[in-house]
């Protein structure tokens, strides 16, 4: 009998330790965020690539978001990608650069990212962000992918919802 005891409280010592672990993360969740320190070096170049097929109804909506977001030396380039709408104007429209795409055979976003990263090889950028053409950038997501990371270099993406 002693030793189903031993071995039932190993195993609810077992089993306590993820809920302890759950409850630590719920209570540490209540703190707020500290906020975010203030980008002091030389900011890199940054790319946005938006490939976009026949993107006319949320095109507009992902740049109003977007633009307010950019400074002077970054770049959005939209691959309009064998388009038949008015995706291409309303890049325009907004001022970003627009570069289309005519391929009937080779369809897909794949093929469009590839198109656009091409594009940029002639004029790279420090950091190429690629997101969709339907999604919500919410203030300070840019400013968060180009502020550096600990250890090695890589990219970090924060804050973009698809809506």
């Amino acid at each position: 009998m002693l030793w189903v005891n031993i071995i039932l409280f190993a195993l609810a010592a077992t089993l306590l330790v993820p809920v302890v672990v759950l409850c630590i993360e719920c209570f540490a969740a209540l703190f707020p965020r500290r906020p975010a320190k203030q980008f002091n070096g030389a900011r890199p170049r940054l790319a946005i690539l938006i490939p976009a097929h026949n993107e006319e109804c949320v095109l507009g909506a992902t740049l109003t978001s977007l633009m307010p977001q950019l400074h002077g030396e970054d770049r959005v380039v939209v691959v309009a990608d064998n388009c038949d709408d008015s995706t291409t104007a309303i890049g325009h429209h907004f001022g970003v650069e627009v570069i289309e795409r005519k391929d009937v055979r080779r369809r897909g976003k794949g093929y469009a990212l590839d198109y656009g990263v091409r594009h940029l090889e002639g004029d790279a950028p420090g950091i190429v962000v690629m997101m969709d053409a339907d999604c919500h950038v919410h203030p300070g997501a840019i400013d968060a992918c180009r502020r550096p990371t600990r250890g090695p270099r890589h990219t970090k993406t924060e804050s973009v919802d698809e809506t």
